[in-house]
């Protein structure tokens, strides 16, 4: 599995329909990223020549759905959380991770990042009393949001059902909203759109779960460690958000290595294991760094 710096990977989305042989069919899953696909596209035709790579795009509703059309040939890559990369290699998709999003440098990237629970500085509680408190969360299966966080809390079960009983009222995106209500009372979204599994709902992903604290809505806010620093470029602001330690303690933000819930493997662009267009996807990003 090959590297590819994240704020590439994170542009490389969109919506379109083309299919020649050279060509890598993106899939999306909101406008936004649609956006950034068509912004893609256009400027990968500026700077490769004429019979390199190109890249058109295919919306979905959600990761999952995009997850199914890969594997049913209807798209060709997509960029997904680490838990969801892991259900991607599952049956009947078999997919599997062909570049892999890194943090730091060139010279030191790191293919991982950190599951925190982050929480408004002078709420008073700890990680060991969130029971009964209101959850903000980036999606269901997502690993920092739903997946290392559930499992520290609930070790003996961390289905649906356990953590609807869990917290007095949750937001997470993809959640099965009529057996468990509760997982999806606090989204934000409107009509269809509420506990959406795509940005359709606002609070859907690493920034929304983080907008659902910053907005009162929630107590915690479970997260990766970069979440803060990229939705508030100001000390000040970062300076009224606290870590949960798994100690029962608590930290500052930018404190992370020393307060977290657990490692994680970062996101990556997950193709199919057969005829997956392994060399044209890292040729076409490798080009466009």
């Amino acid at each position: 599995m090959r590297l590819v710096c994240s704020l590439l990977c994170a542009a490389a989305l969109g919506l379109c329909l083309a299919v020649p042989e050279k060509t890598v069919r993106w899939c999306t899953v909101s406008n936004l990223e649609a956006s950034k696909c068509y912004s893609f596209h256009d400027n990968m035709k500026k700077v490769l020549s004429v019979g390199g790579p190109q890249v058109t795009c295919v919306k979905r509703t959600s990761y999952l759905d995009c997850i199914r059309a890969i594997a049913a040939h209807e798209a060709d890559a997509v960029m997904v959380d680490g838990g969801l990369v892991y259900e991607a290699g599952l049956r009947p998709y078999n997919l599997k991770p062909v570049v892999a999003e890194f943090y730091g440098s060139k010279d030191d990237p790191q293919t991982h990042h950190y599951a925190v629970a982050v929480v408004k500085k002078g709420s008073n509680f700890q990680l060991n009393q969130l029971q009964g408190k209101k959850s903000c969360h980036t999606g269901l299966g997502w690993s920092a949001g739903w997946n290392i966080p559930m499992r520290i809390l609930l070790p003996s079960d961390w289905s649906q059902e356990a953590v609807a009983k869990f917290f007095v009222g949750s937001c997470v995106p993809c959640a099965d909203q009529s057996n468990f209500p509760q997982l999806c009372q606090l989204c934000a979204g409107k009509g269809m759109d509420k506990c959406a599994c795509s940005h359709h709902e606002p609070y859907f992903g690493y920034s929304g779960a983080f907008k659902c604290l910053q907005d009162g809505v929630g107590d915690v806010s479970f997260v990766r460690h970069l979440t803060v620093f990229e939705n508030l470029a100001n000390q000040a602001d970062r300076d009224q958000y606290e870590l949960l330690c798994r100690e029962n303690t608590r930290m500052p933000v930018d404190a992370y290595k020393g307060c977290h819930l657990a490692r994680v493997p970062s996101h990556a662009v997950v193709a199919r294991s057969v005829d997956g267009k392994e060399d044209l996807i890292w040729e076409l990003l490798n080009q466009a760094q």
